[in-house]
């Protein structure tokens, strides 16, 4: 049986190369908008950063968009699912790769960042002492505390993380079921039931999370107002337990209903 960790480095040498793609789109665009503005004669010292940090957010989302749009068809390829391994190990695998991936994305975009806060490096680190000044003396949290800070950033990072897996698993749960339930139709009607399928299906998954993910709809304003970032832990805990129940109905899905594709 394909030992765990060569099949992660597999799929995660697969996601790294669709990252690199990315990237390099992502460069492209950052030098060709600086160019832009320079030729126009409008390009200020904190531009930079501000062009590098938009981008961020389109690269993010679209990256997102394609990890999730690879690890679907790793659950419906003949060439992932014939290899000789367990479903939850193939999951398990292509759901850490595509975390790894998105992890090596972020180190880049904070590296970019930081490398365009060059440009005018004096005038950030104040920007930045004058908002947490703000919200120390605007709230009754510790805003100007470093442990309370590094220990914030910790929490975001595991609500990332948690939020990253749900996201995958729920993306993966529409799909697969279906695709089970498509299988089960005429051919010749399967694009029109396919389309209600979905919309009926996600319209399911986020009336059910409307009203079972409560504890994220405050975590921001706790972190605010109540210098309470363990809310973040309590909201990540509640994304991953959704996110493995979830999970567990994908594995089932794979191993007992839903049939492989040749691609």
């Amino acid at each position: 049986m394909t030992n765990f960790l060569s099949l992660l480095k597999v799929l995660s040498r697969k996601r790294i190369r669709i990252i690199n793609h990315i990237l390099l789109v992502d460069v492209v665009a950052i030098i060709l908008t600086i160019l832009y503005m320079v030729y126009r004669g409008n390009l200020n010292t904190e531009d930079p950063l501000g062009i590098t940090v938009s981008y961020s957010f389109i690269v993010l989302f679209v990256a997102f968009i394609l990890i999730a749009r690879d690890n679907e068809t790793v659950f419906v390829s003949d060439c992932y699912r014939l290899i000789p391994t367990s479903d939850t190990k193939l999951y398990m695998a292509n759901i850490l790769a595509a975390v790894i991936s998105m992890f090596y994305l972020g180190v880049t975009q904070v590296i970019f960042s930081m490398l365009a806060m060059l440009t005018n490096l004096n005038e950030v680190i104040k920007s930045v002492q004058r908002s947490f000044s703000y919200m120390a003396a605007h709230s009754s949290s510790e805003w100007g505390n470093t442990g309370f800070l590094i220990n914030l950033t910790i929490a975001l990072i595991v609500l990332t993380f948690a939020l990253a897996v749900f996201s995958w698993a729920s993306v993966s749960t529409v799909h697969l079921i279906t695709t089970t339930l498509t299988s089960f139709l005429p051919d010749t009607r399967s694009r029109l039931f396919r389309l209600i399928l979905y919309v009926v299906v996600v319209g399911l998954l986020i009336y059910i999370i409307s009203y079972t993910v409560q504890p994220l709809a405050n975590i921001f304003t706790g972190i605010v107002s109540k210098n309470d970032y363990l809310q973040v832990y309590v909201g990540a805990s509640v994304l991953l337990v959704f996110g493995i129940v979830e999970s567990v109905i994908n594995v089932y899905l794979m191993r007992s209903w839903v049939e492989t594709a040749n691609n």
